[in-house]
């Protein structure tokens, strides 16, 4: 899959605000939300609209960390989502209409991001958003009707789930869409959120990224398209006993031969990474679940800072009591990720119980890889 998370809503439609907090410069990165503002809305400029939307980012981020999962969650839960994802879409628009200076030139990709999260409404089930999404992928607007189409495709992507046979047709119908609008941004968005999201099987991820590097010629698939080259570098390994040796946090060696006859999770994470600590959870009841069946997590941080990872790990060292590797005095980006052409995290690899490198993607369908490693017999 594409190695960095470039559009994909990873905060349920986060991904508008953080498009817009590098370039607005006043946002704030604290782990508690803001108070909304309180200002009269007449009154309202850019920063305060920023508060809300850093406040309501923060409100998706807790309800639903995992777009996907959140479509399996109950109806009341639904609700909340699509409550707040519609407020997310208020405040896009009233950001734009501040005309904040330090929007610059952004003001219309800013609002495109609205598709995106109306893909999300969609995907759950609201009714107006959906009426309104189809009347408009009929509509006389060649680009928004265009958008249009994209966010149901993705949807539909979505709400398939695991049906392959669905998911096959949808990828035949977004590649015509991409090969008469080769140029477009959104349709490369909209397929990397599908070869990063949802897809049935591996084969269809790797489907959705041969479109966006090989019919794409836009700025967003040009830049996708090196991405890609990465990843697929990474997955050279595939198959391939590696040597992923190093140094504890505490100082001490570690060599992932030691772990032969186990299946082993290589989570490369930093403290600082916000789609890090909100997988944690999901990292962590897979330990629980499968350490006892042969499991072993390996964890890679990428910290620059030692004293703050260490703080963390004291803090969770209940639930997170597996191996981290980490060398005093690295820039950063651990020796192991930049060996093994890991540019973004977090990144999941698999390792089988022989000692290879099975996964490089294993933040998609992660159980499923794990049970099924687990049950095969360790070679003798």
């Amino acid at each position: 899959m594409i190695g960095k998370k470039i559009v994909i809503m990873s905060l349920c439609g986060a991904v508008a605000l953080s498009a817009v907090l590098p370039l607005m410069s006043i946002g704030q990165t604290t782990k508690e939300a803001p108070a909304p503002s309180t200002a009269p809305a007449a009154a309202r400029g850019a920063e305060d609209v920023m508060k809300d939307l850093q406040a309501t980012s923060q409100a998706l981020g807790r309800l639903a960390p995992d777009p996907l999962e959140a479509l399996n969650k109950k109806a009341e839960e639904k609700t909340e989502i699509a409550t707040q994802i519609k407020k997310m879409v208020t405040l896009l628009e009233e950001l734009v209409a501040t005309k904040d200076p330090r929007l610059g030139g952004q003001g219309e990709r800013f609002l495109d991001q609205r598709y995106q999260l109306w893909t999300m409404l969609y995907a759950l089930g609201d009714t107006d958003t959906t009426k309104a999404l189809k009347a408009t992928a009929e509509g006389k607007d060649a680009t928004a009707a265009l958008n249009a189409k994209m966010s149901l495709a993705v949807g539909d992507w979505w709400i398939a789930g695991k049906d392959e046979k669905t998911q096959e047709k949808i990828l035949a119908d977004v590649e015509t869409l991409a090969k008469a609008n080769p140029t477009s941004d959104i349709v490369a968005e909209s397929i990397a959120a599908m070869s990063q999201m949802g897809a049935a099987n591996d084969k269809l991820s790797r489907t959705a990224e041969d479109i966006i590097a090989g019919t794409l010629t836009g700025r967003a698939a040009k830049a996708m398209a090196q991405q890609i080259k990465a990843q697929r570098a990474i997955e050279e390994n595939v198959g391939k006993a590696i040597a992923l040796d190093g140094k504890t946090v505490e100082g001490k060696d570690f060599k992932l031969a030691d772990y032969k006859g186990k299946v082993v999770l290589i989570d490369f994470w930093a403290t600082w990474c916000g789609p890090c600590i909100r997988e944690l959870p999901k990292i962590q009841k897979l330990y629980k679940d499968y350490n006892p069946k042969g499991l072993e997590i390996v964890g890679v941080s990428c910290d620059e800072d030692g004293k703050a990872l260490k703080a963390f790990l004291e803090k969770n060292k209940e639930t997170m009591p597996w191996v981290q590797l980490y060398d005093e005095g690295q820039d950063g980006w651990h020796a192991l990720a930049t060996k093994y052409s890991v540019t973004a995290i977090p990144t999941l690899f698999l390792i089988d119980k022989e000692g290879k490198l099975r996964h490089v993607d294993a933040r998609e369908n992660t159980e499923e890889k794990i049970k099924a490693l687990l049950e095969e017999k360790a070679a003798k």
